[in-house]
């Protein structure tokens, strides 16, 4: 037997037939454990693209003919979605298949007939009817099936003196895989640009497998870089494709101290506390911001020194007389007394 795939791009009509690869049913894992034949579907849809489906059996016997069972109960099309994925079809199941022909009836029960070594499409999807690839779901890979068609069918041996041998029931499972963007592989023939996987629409490449332009900070130019007691220190942020800025400004103890939409403009430090007090420019909202555009300001704290109080006494004599003073400050080194005489 041989099993045909089509793939129908979305406003296209029927296109190639791909022959589906025979494989190993383990290959599958519990999704093939029921399936008498296993095939790997060769054509594989992008996703929103249709497939049909075809089934064709080949008497395999030289010495036996066949009768394949081809009435009411007597075969059935099963479709599976795997690994969360999603589908739809185009009509009930019932109504998407044919069968294109066959040889006679046997007890009213259509069949088609085989000789040894002959082989016929025995069923297939009607004209206008499709199975749709909706979406892959949290599936990240091509190598990974995302559904299956089976087709279950009833075979009656015949030697040529006329024995029948027993029906015999096979199930032919086509496991199908799909592309898509996001999947990591280009396919600029359903028109993606670029295709980096997970991390599209971070980059260079959008959500929608188009390049983009992105948006970047490229400097943060801070002056000065040092103060005493604080001060005003100002700023220039530029970026290519920038549309929006946030200049934070943070404590050396990681609060903010103040923020700005502005992409130039001036931040006043205040006098403590002392420390790296750090400014970072954000373009387009954005979360992160390369080194460049993150710059920090040393503030150093100085204490001056302060004459704090002077004390003389007496404070007035008769013909002059002796004075005695006491002079107080913080953060001194040195003292200066001077006393000025009346003129």
């Amino acid at each position: 037997m041989k099993k045909f795939i089509f793939i129908l791009g979305l406003l296209a009509s029927l296109g190639m037939a791909y022959a589906d690869t025979p494989t190993s049913c383990g290959t599958f894992g519990s999704a093939g454990s029921d399936c008498s034949y296993c095939f790997t579907s060769s054509g594989t849809p992008y996703e929103n693209d249709g497939i049909t489906s075809s089934d064709s059996w080949t008497n395999t016997s030289s010495t036996q003919w066949q009768y394949l069972w081809v009435g009411t109960g007597r075969f059935s099309v099963g479709i599976t979605p795997l690994n969360g994925s999603s589908w739809n079809q185009s009509d009930v199941l019932s109504n998407m298949f044919e069968i294109p022909m066959t040889s006679g009836t046997s007890g009213g029960v259509p069949y088609i007939f085989y000789y040894p070594g002959e082989s016929s499409t025995w069923i297939r999807t009607k004209s206008g009817q499709f199975f749709r690839f909706v979406s892959h779901g949290s599936i990240t890979s091509r190598t990974t099936p995302l559904f299956r068609i089976a087709y279950t069918l009833q075979v009656t041996p015949q030697t040529p003196n006329g024995a029948y041998g027993s029906p015999s029931t096979h199930k032919q499972c086509t496991f199908v895989y799909g592309k898509w963007c996001g999947d990591g592989i280009l396919d600029s023939d359903k028109g993606e640009q670029c295709d980096t996987g997970a991390s599209n629409g971070t980059g260079t490449c959008s959500s929608t497998c188009q390049n983009q332009t992105v948006a970047a900070c490229t400097n943060l130019a801070v002056t000065p870089t040092s103060v005493t007691n604080g001060g005003s220190v100002t700023y220039t942020c530029t970026g290519t494709n920038a549309t929006s800025y946030s200049i934070i400004a943070k404590k050396p103890d990681g609060t903010t101290l103040i923020s700005s939409t502005s992409a130039a403009g001036s931040i006043i430090l205040p006098t403590s506390p002392a420390g790296t007090y750090t400014i970072s420019c954000y373009i387009n909202g954005q979360v992160s911001t390369p080194a460049a555009c993150e710059k920090t300001v040393t503030n150093t704290v100085v204490n001056e020194a302060v004459c704090t109080g002077l004390t003389i006494s007496p404070t007035s004599v008769t013909n002059g007389g002796n004075i005695t003073y006491t002079c107080t400050g913080n953060n001194t080194t040195s003292y200066s007394v001077v006393l000025t005489r009346p003129d």
